[in-house]
């Protein structure tokens, strides 16, 4: 298959014969000025250096100075619009965000052009994808991890932990906060370092707001992911004034973090990923009305590295014929061990959920199949390779996901569970497809449970759990081992629904959910059900706990949330009245250790770790530590 950029490059040589030429001989007439603003470059970024690594240290005993400012933007690489000449004229027909109401992402849209982008003729068969497990050992104490999708792919959180370390980030922009483990499990601060500039304006006057997003860890090296938008009179074109940042810090010296790298990419940051200290950043561009055909930064994301801004190359921008919106997925691939970025991509079309095994990552979207055809998801999907983004393989299922959980990877297949499916007229059922290497299906179920709701899914090997709900809660053990034939094992209906699914040592599966009533089906309280798996057949409700006062949980949207480990036997997560602690086990179930207190509203914000025999619970402004034996508060650390 052609790509798109070869092509393109091809018929610019037959209009412009001598442009390459020409660019050489430009680039050969100034030798001195590249000489001389390279210098400058290294200069300023050494002065930068020294500047933040006396500012982290100032910063240890609680110094409010901020830290040095991005570069915003970075010099500009001079690009010839008629390089992206193709883009341009398929954005030139596309809806822009700005003159149309496209509800959550309105995207509507079909297959990928044949010609229309760099799609990889051929798909490398996938490798298994590991299943979720939290804990980690460093050989002396046995510790936390983010509670991640997937084993061995850690997801961006606002708290970390490498077992004698704890790294968060402070709700309230005070910084970022290194505290040292004792021996007793408290903690000691090592280094609070400056959060860039929440407000600033650029050269020209612009104003723009910048939010810390995430962080990764990997061995000596921090990367700390922000969001900026711009806003002001003087800015014209609105697709350019939305970016996200990454700074890479080495913290080799816990006591002093210094910044290593300053990389960004175009548009709002919609997840990322890290496999092998190899950082992916995964974000969405929308280009608006008042875009400049002649200015390709205003309708094609750009990258910045070595302090430089430049559009993704036409070789990497991927183009759906029949998207109708003018959006974009950005998507980077960054070595963390030198904080350079590696590879670049762009889709032009739009995804909001992401999926990523060690070997691959997924973009889906919804699209409206027309009058009477229901939504149907688009799938993409990017090898993965030491920080390399390669080869682009497109599929299609009917109806829409719930969420990333919706998605998995397993022995060379990809699985998918969608609900609204269309069959016929007004019925909407949900459904589980297999997809081969090429994202070709070649197994499905379209008849589950109709005209009810997914509430959560979790993948466990060959075996797929979901639940539905109406106005009760059928939960669902699907096995794929035969990707030809999936074939439902067993259906268990009870009371209430789970919306969030995670497994639970050997043959346990748990649920955190709601409560409600079987003829209403409105919610009555938090509801938490171990489920026993052992016979795939016959799944069972082995315990379960009505949490009548308390009406609402954020595990179902932020699954980063919950802290769960059958090793530990306990399950932790958050609610409107702070952090829920319970211990589990088969002979007694759930039983309730104690509720750690938050501020109304930070409940999205509520995190909890363990390291040993503590447990860390990070409350908004505060990090409170507890003994895990009995929940005694040793001690609270204030952030900021």
């Amino acid at each position: 298959m052609i790509k798109f950029g070869d092509k393109l490059k091809e018929e610019l040589r037959r209009a412009e014969p001598d442009k390459e030429r020409l660019y050489s001989m430009a680039a050969e007439a100034k030798p001195g000025r590249s000489r001389m603003r390279k210098n400058l470059i290294a200069a300023l970024c050494a002065v930068a250096a020294v500047l933040i690594v006396v500012g982290a240290c100032f910063y240890t005993v609680m110094s409010t100075q901020r830290g040095v400012r991005f570069a915003y933007p970075g010099e500009q690489v001079s690009v010839n619009s008629k390089d992206y000449a193709a883009v341009a004229n398929k954005i030139a027909g596309l809806d822009k965000y700005d003159t149309y109401w496209t509800g959550k992402y309105g995207i509507n849209g079909g297959s990928l052009a044949e010609d229309g982008g760099n799609i990889g003729a051929d798909a490398a068969p996938m490798a298994p994808a590991p299943g979720s497990d939290s804990q980690v050992s460093d050989g002396e104490k046995d510790y936390s991890d983010t509670n991640n999708q997937v084993n061995g792919v850690n997801e961006g959180d606002i708290v970390k932990t490498d077992g004698s370390y704890i790294y968060c980030l402070s709700r309230d922009r005070d910084g970022i906060f290194i505290f040292r483990v004792l021996e007793d499990g408290k903690l000691e601060t090592a280094s609070v370092t400056a959060l860039e500039e929440e407000s600033f304006k650029d050269k020209n006057g612009n104003s723009y707001s910048r939010r810390v997003s995430a962080m990764q860890l990997w061995n000596d090296r921090l990367a700390v992911i922000y969001s900026v938008s711009g806003s002001g009179s003087k800015i014209l074109w609105q697709s350019s004034m939305t970016r996200t940042e990454i700074i890479v810090y080495d913290i080799t010296d816990r006591r002093a973090p210094t910044a290593v790298s300053r990389l960004s990419q175009s548009g709002t940051m919609l997840t990322s990923r890290m496999v092998n200290g190899y950082l992916y950043v995964v974000g969405e561009m929308t280009v608006y009305s008042d875009y400049d055909k002649d200015d390709v930064y205003t309708y094609v994301p750009s990258v910045e590295y070595n302090g430089k801004n430049q559009p993704i190359s036409t070789d990497e921008i991927v183009i759906c014929e029949y998207a109708r919106f003018a959006m974009y997925s950005v998507l980077t691939g960054i070595d963390l061990r030198n904080g350079q970025m590696v590879s670049s991509k762009a889709v032009l079309g739009g995804n909001s959920d992401v999926y990523a095994s060690a070997e691959s990552i997924y973009l889906a979207r919804e699209v409206y199949a027309g009058a009477g055809g229901g939504v149907n998801t688009e799938l993409m999907r990017f090898d993965l390779s030491d920080g390399v983004l390669s080869g682009a393989v497109q599929g299609s299922v009917p109806g829409r996901i719930l969420n990333q959980f919706s998605m998995d990877e397993y022995n060379g297949y990809f699985r998918i569970v969608t609900q609204d499916i269309i069959t016929g007229g007004n019925y909407r059922g949900n459904g589980i497809f297999i997809l081969d290497g090429g994202l070709q299906t070649v197994g499905s179920i379209v008849d589950i449970s109709p005209d009810e709701r997914i509430k959560s899914v979790r993948f466990d090997g060959e075996l797929c759990y979901f639940v539905t709900f109406r106005n009760t809660d059928p939960l669902f053990a699907v096995d794929t081992s035969v990707p030809e034939s999936p074939n439902v094992l067993s259906k268990l209906k009870i009371p209430g629904f789970s919306v969030y699914l995670q497994t639970y040592g050997q043959d346990r599966l748990l649920g955190i959910g709601y409560e409600a009533d079987e003829v209403s089906g409105g919610t009555t309280g938090l509801k938490l059900s171990m489920f026993d798996t052992s016979d795939k057949t016959n799944v069972k409700e082995l315990h379960r706990l009505v949490i009548s006062d308390t009406y609402y949980t954020s595990a179902g949207n932020e699954h980063k949330g919950v802290l769960a480990d059958a090793q530990k036997g306990m399950v932790c997560f958050p609610c409107e009245k702070g952090y829920l602690v319970y211990s589990y086990d088969d002979a007694d179930g759930f039983t309730k250790k104690g509720v750690i207190a938050a501020d109304w509203g930070f409940v999205g914000y509520m995190r909890g770790l363990y390291i040993g025999d503590t447990l860390y619970v990070l409350c908004g402004r505060s990090i409170g530590v507890y003994s895990l034996e009995n929940m005694q508060r040793l001690q609270s650390v204030e952030l900021g």
